[in-house]
């Protein structure tokens, strides 16, 4: 690989969304479609961060998301190279690893500020969010299909941030929310799963209805955790390349 050509391969990151993971998935599909093969030295720190549109420290971060898996190693001194890459490492594989593992991070935001969002709505929500919530739940049990289509899923729990009334918890939420969506969250978990765990929107949504904070709050952090297990659960490879506060979370955050 030329300096010169670097333009050419490497893309302006589109969007503020996971940063290195974007970097990440982008240096890997180079690799897999063989623009970068294993000797290649990237460009330096500066240069390269300038063609990808992000700031340094970003940058740091996917390359070490990239020699954990094996696929860049640094010479002190001489820069970054792409690793020898052993037949038996799958690139896509990788990539879902990575999605999992950064689906995980999300999650666990959202179980520390949307359990406490939730029981804020429980107080605070009126006929107009309780209606919407309604209707979202009734879409889910009479026509799923559409429910799907629509992001029924999302925008339940979009509705439940708006009803806490709290500007800062709710934008906090739709990011985080958001993220979980944009890290094809429903299509890593399995439809099965992902219908499982929307039931469960209608408990949150009864507990809601009868202004019990505590049974909202409490339903949603299982239901978080519910999603945290099936990610675990969903891949091997995720489980032993997260770190170990991660594997258990229903103990770690039990009450």
């Amino acid at each position: 690989m030329k300096d010169e050509s670097t333009k050419k391969l490497f893309n302006p990151v589109q969007t503020n969304d996971n940063l290195y993971v974007q970097v990440v998935n982008q240096i890997m599909d180079l690799i897999q479609s063989g623009l970068l093969s294993p000797g290649d030295k990237l460009p330096s720190e500066r240069k390269l961060a300038e063609d990808l549109n992000i700031s340094r420290p970003v940058l740091r971060e996917a390359c070490r998301v990239l020699e954990i898996r094996g696929l860049l190693i640094t010479r002190p001194g001489g820069g970054r190279f792409i690793r020898d890459i052993p037949e038996s490492i799958n690139i896509e594989n990788m990539v879902q690893g990575l999605k999992k593992a950064a689906l995980i991070d999300v999650l666990e935001a959202r179980l520390i500020t949307e359990t406490e969002t939730t029981a804020l709505a429980a107080l605070r929500a009126n006929p107009d969010d309780i209606a919407e919530m309604e209707n979202l739940c009734d879409l889910f049990k009479n026509d799923f299909e559409k429910f799907k289509k629509e992001n029924g899923g999302l925008k339940f729990h979009f509705a439940v941030a708006r009803a806490s009334r709290n500007f800062v918890l709710q934008t906090i939420g739709e990011i985080q929310i958001k993220l979980s969506h944009d890290l094809e969250q429903d299509i890593l978990l399995g439809l099965e799963k992902w219908k499982h765990l929307n039931c469960e929107h209608i408990e949150i949504l009864n507990a809601i209805k009868a202004k019990d904070p505590n049974r909202a709050s409490s339903i949603m952090r299982n239901h978080i955790l519910g999603l945290i297990e099936a990610m675990k659960q969903k891949s091997d490879n995720v489980s032993k390349n997260i770190p170990e506060r991660r594997r258990n979370y229903s103990e770690e955050f039990k009450s």
